[in-house]
């Protein structure tokens, strides 16, 4: 879901729809529209969607450092049930892995 303004995108939001969940994914507000509700609309619509094709329930990711997306995301209801992180490795790390083969992912062996 993109959300424009005067013709601009300014949010956008990725939305799965999985018998009665919706995961949403990718969230992201233009620094200038922040504040003034296009995350709060891009999720109306993902759940108006969602709730179309049958979705009850929703879940979520967010960073924990991103604070005002979690006041958002408790706002409409929200509540935290785990926590992850992510995990970086320097590209010359990445550069050692082999090579995918057929579609897999690199460095998994799947043919």
């Amino acid at each position: 879901m993109t959300l424009t303004v005067d013709g601009a995108p300014v949010a956008v939001g990725r939305g799965v729809a999985d018998d009665r969940w919706l995961g949403i994914y990718s969230m992201a507000t233009l620094p200038a529209a922040r504040g003034r509700g296009a995350a709060r609309r891009v999720v109306a619509a993902l759940a108006q969607w969602a709730g179309a094709r049958g979705a009850t329930h929703a879940y979520l990711q967010v960073e924990e450092v991103s604070t005002v997306a979690r006041g958002l995301y408790a706002d409409l209801g929200f509540r935290p049930v785990y926590r992850y992180s992510y995990r970086r490795a320097p590209l010359s790390a990445a550069r050692d892995l082999p090579a995918a083969r057929d579609g897999g992912p690199a460095g998994t062996g799947v043919a």
